[in-house]
């Protein structure tokens, strides 16, 4: 097992924001070091079975580092985006100019790590995106697709762009930044993936030409729940049926997300999945994206054994009768914190959605069950199970820059 950055699309989009935190770039290069010491092998062989070595981290107290001024920001900015414009030939080029640049700025004092709020700020201003979603931006290979927009409540319809198949609610302020080309100057905003159910994709006798606007409208109506479309995207991706999981397995290419990300300015920090039970096992599988749940359904539930994996996860469970809902039950029983569990009518969605932002934590514990979609525990890539083990588990702890990691089925 090693601790290390991820390496999907969407990590290197927001790639120092995750190496800020935690200081993951350190972490990755001392726990992939050969840690061939008496000293350290001795521990190793006497310590509890299932930890690993304790690798410190030492930090230099005396070093003042400041964040880039005005100036070395403007100077900063296309390198970010030219390094982070992952479609290009020239990438591996603008690896080496970023590192150079990087390197050029350390001599003078300055660290982008020393201010991360603001280096967030630096990596949305430098996002490049890729055309928007418009009939005369289709690629020539998606000829016939088709692209449909409701003026009327700005909701955005996409069939046959790759496999794109999705309907999308645009902040009124969101198509006015879009339009006049000025995204990156504008803050990112949060987004609802919003699963679609098996009704929304077809009726009793045909299917529905646009699900996802269907769920749109029924989960977020206009005037009602503006409170909401004003300041959120939602997306809601199509699949046939709204088979969104095979049984408990879950299936992330089902809903597109790094596709969404080239071209739509999200806040990483602020997404949230909505729909029954299979958004329970989306959250519980990609707490990495999602900062929060919304949970529909009166017997929707989440298996027992995966609680753990949504302990960091903020949890809105909608209310539509007096009866305590099962997940809340689930929840409660395996130890999930109240303060990231809340049960209400969708008037509250609102309010709600203004407290829930992603942290990556210090400390959590990890199940592997679906041991295709549990493999990413927040900053820890899982490589290597014991088949003879059924449910690996993890728990992970950094205190005073040691990290303790215990396992169970994870070599």
């Amino acid at each position: 097992m090693e601790v290390q950055p991820p390496r999907s699309s969407f990590a290197r989009q927001a790639f120092l924001v995750l190496l800020a935190v935690g200081s993951a770039a350190a972490v990755w290069g001392l726990l992939r070091r050969d840690p061939r010491s008496t000293e350290q092998v001795a521990a190793v062989e006497h310590a509890p079975r299932g930890w690993v070595a304790r690798p410190r981290l030492v930090v230099n107290a005396e070093r003042s580092v400041r964040f880039p001024d005005a100036g070395e920001e403007a100077r900063l900015l296309p390198v970010i985006k030219a390094y982070l414009d992952s479609e290009s030939e020239e990438a591996f080029e603008y690896r080496i100019h970023m590192l150079a640049t990087l390197k050029s700025l350390e001599t003078n004092g300055v660290g982008i790590l020393a201010d991360v709020e603001n280096l967030k700020r630096l990596i949305y201003r430098a996002r490049p995106f890729l055309p928007n979603f418009e009939k005369k931006n289709l690629p020539k290979e998606f000829k016939d697709a088709v692209v449909h927009v409701d003026t009327a409540t700005d909701v955005l319809s996409v069939k046959g762009w790759g496999d794109l198949r999705f309907s999308m609610s645009l902040p009124k302020s969101y198509v006015v930044a879009r339009d006049t080309k000025r995204l990156n100057a504008a803050p990112p905003y949060p987004m609802i993936v919003l699963l679609h159910d098996k009704d929304d994709y077809a009726d009793e006798k045909t299917q529905r030409p646009r699900p996802g606007e269907t769920a749109i409208a029924r989960r977020y109506p206009r005037p009602s729940m503006s409170a909401v479309t004003d300041h959120w995207l939602v997306y809601a991706p199509v699949w046939p049926k709204g088979r969104w999981t095979e049984g408990e397995a879950v299936r992330k290419d089902r809903i597109h997300l790094p596709q969404i990300f080239r071209h739509v300015h999200v806040d990483f920090d602020r997404m949230v999945v909505e729909g029954g039970p299979e958004a329970l096992l989306f959250a519980a599988a990609y707490p990495i994206y999602f900062a929060g749940v919304i949970v529909h359904g009166d017997t929707s539930d989440v298996p027992a054994d995966i609680v753990g994996n949504l302990d960091n996860t903020s949890v809105y469970v909608v209310r539509t009768g007096d009866a305590v809902a099962p997940v809340v039950r689930t929840l409660t029983d395996g130890g999930h914190p109240a303060e990231r569990l809340r049960s209400g009518p969708p008037s509250g969605l609102a309010d709600w959605l203004k407290t829930v932002r992603r942290e990556l934590p210090t400390r959590f514990r990890w199940v592997v069950k679906d041991k295709s979609a549990h493999r990413f525990a927040y900053w820890m890539n899982i490589d290597v199970l014991d088949d003879a083990v059924l449910v690996p588990t993890v728990e992970a702890e950094i205190v005073d820059n040691v990290i303790d990691i215990r396992t169970t089925g994870v070599r």
